[in-house]
């Protein structure tokens, strides 16, 4: 058990937050502070009488019965460009539209394609690797606040598998992008669920005010 002296929030929740139901279809919340599972036959249960609290840096605490206490990973957090699991970090780094311009004849061929750029870190409390196996595009999508969705040209990462306290850039290209007269407010990018091993799919999302668009040569 850590020996220092540990400046944390009392706030103990009083409503239910999803942190996890990687390893079954039930769902497992804190409420008030204790962890509980809500089964599927629509009864629920204490998973034990610890009780967990959150530090104002973003951490954890699980508080023991016997007076110990000890990190059991990242408080979770879920805003449009962010999400925060117990044992990961999913947060969108960047998008960016990239055109190219080609004359033809007496005309310029315009193409462009929409880059999305996602920094992820595990948690070092997490509770084992996390393998990317499922990164494909059979379950990563890209759509607008319209509900048009954009074919995949390609996804990459920098690593398959991602150790407790390491991190790994994911890089999400699409065809086109939207053009001015499609009224068009965001563009966002879906993880489907067995991607993060997160208990729902994962969305972050951009507004098009914030996304750059750069000229490039050619689309690499």
């Amino acid at each position: 058990m850590p020996q220092s002296h540990l400046l944390i929030s009392t706030f103990l929740f009083s409503a239910a937050f999803l942190v996890s139901s990687n390893c079954h279809s039930a769902q497992d919340l804190i409420l008030d502070g204790r962890e509980i599972r809500l089964n599927d036959d629509g009864t629920w249960q204490y998973l034990s009488n610890d009780r967990f609290i959150d530090t104002p840096d973003g951490k954890r605490v699980r508080l023991m019965q016997d007076g110990r206490w000890e990190y059991a990973g990242n408080a979770p957090i879920l805003t449009e460009q962010l999400q925060r699991t117990p044992s990961l970090d999913i947060q969108l780094q960047d998008v960016v539209i990239e055109r190219t311009e080609k004359k033809v004849q007496k005309n310029t061929r315009v193409r462009t394609r929409t880059v999305f750029t996602i920094d992820t870190a595990r948690a070092a409390e997490a509770d084992g690797t996390l393998e990317l196996a499922e990164l494909n595009t059979a379950n990563v999508s890209v759509t607008d606040d319209t509900g048009k969705t954009y074919e995949l040209i390609s996804i990459t990462t920098d690593t398959a598998n991602i150790i407790p306290g390491k991190t790994a850039t994911i890089t999400v290209i699409a065809d086109k992008s939207p053009s001015i007269f499609d009224d068009v407010d965001s563009m966002s990018v879906t993880f489907d669920k067995q991607v993060f091993d997160t208990a729902s799919p994962v969305t972050l999302t951009r507004d098009m005010d914030d996304i750059d668009e750069v000229k490039v040569d050619r689309f690499d």
